[in-house]
């Protein structure tokens, strides 16, 4: 999916909300719409898995190959949009990634097989490359719908529903690896051995790497009131989730890259916890600090393999697998009218 797609999901998500809000004129004297805007700014950090597994010889599953994109001081800005209706409230946050150079990509192979994925020893790992890492976007949106089933002057319940999509793209340059599964060497050796070939930046090609999740989720946030003082408590877990990445390998005698799109779908494998504090310096004004810690466990799908991104083939001994987990620490400043 290219930006502009991105960019065109984004703007259905805010549909509902400015349908909402387009409503007001028609609501009659009992009833009250509450809206409000908050500028953000957050604070990321987490990894990314990037994985490849193959079926061996006696059917056992391997793990080919292990790319960890590392997510290092990333700070981004945006907003936080909201609509309260009665005992429903809509909200949309969208926050925007600032471009930086923090982090590292590390690159493990296990390549210690004679033929056909015969292993000598799948827990060998032959090959190992360290990169520097671009973090060149992260976008990622958020648009829930709340109902509050209880609510008295110290204490509300909202269960809710949500969908959020990521949207994140790495580019990993100068890399330095260390390869036991040579020519000169057999059968392979580890990667740390002194016979592994030590190969620098200008033998090794460069990986860029995108990747779209798009989530459900099904979640409970229990907000707390003390006089001035709000303490939110958000737990969620997702009951499908669709991940689509794709990881470009560079040449580095300047020919044609090589194309993996991974498509996976993930089941119960999300789950994310948030944590807030608001102070009210008015009815209408409030400034809240926020903890989120996020989390998808291993999720399986299918890989394509293409030189030119018009022919596609799919892959039937090796199959993809993705992980992930970040924090979050956020600051916004909320006005409601």
């Amino acid at each position: 999916m290219n930006k502009k797609s991105f960019v065109l999901i984004l703007s259905i998500l805010f549909f509902p909300l400015s349908w909402i809000c387009a409503q007001e004129a028609t609501v009659t004297p009992d009833d009250e719409i509450v809206f409000s805007v908050s500028p953000v700014t957050a604070y990321k950090n987490g990894m990314l898995g990037e994985y490849v597994y193959v079926k061996d010889v006696n059917n056992q599953e391997q793990k080919l190959s292990e790319l960890d994109w590392e997510i290092k001081n990333l700070f981004l800005i945006g907003a936080d949009f909201s609509v309260g209706f009665k005992k429903f409230i809509i909200d949309l946050n969208v926050l925007f990634g600032i471009k930086n150079q923090n982090g590292k990509m590390q690159d493990s192979d296990w390549l210690n097989f004679i033929t056909a994925y015969d292993f000598i020893d799948p827990l060998v790992k032959t090959n190992y490359s360290i990169s520097s890492l671009e973090l060149k976007n992260n976008i990622n949106a958020d648009l829930t719908l709340f109902y509050k089933s209880y609510e008295d002057e110290q204490f509300c319940f909202l269960p809710y529903f949500a969908i959020n999509i990521d949207y994140i793209d790495f580019s990993a340059y100068g890399a330095e690896g260390w390869y036991g599964d040579i020519k000169e060497v057999n059968p392979p050796v580890s990667w740390d051995s002194p016979l592994a070939k030590h190969y620098t930046n200008e033998q090794l090609g460069g990986i860029n790497y995108t990747r779209q999740t798009y989530s459900t989720l099904i979640g409970i946030k229990n907000k707390f009131n003390i006089n001035k003082f709000h303490f939110d408590i958000d737990l969620a877990l997702s009951p499908f989730f669709y991940l689509s990445s794709l990881d470009v390998h560079l040449d580095p005698t300047g020919g044609p890259p090589t194309y993996w799109d991974d498509e996976i779908f993930g089941f119960l494998s999300l789950f994310r916890f948030k944590f807030f504090l608001q102070y009210d310096f008015t009815k209408s004004s409030c400034l809240y600090l926020g903890v989120e810690y996020s989390v998808m466990s291993q999720a399986t799908g299918t890989t394509f393999k293409s030189y030119d991104q018009k022919k596609w083939y799919r892959q039937t001994r090796v199959y993809p697998k993705a992980d992930g987990s970040y924090s979050n620490f956020t600051l916004g400043y909320r006005f409601s009218f």
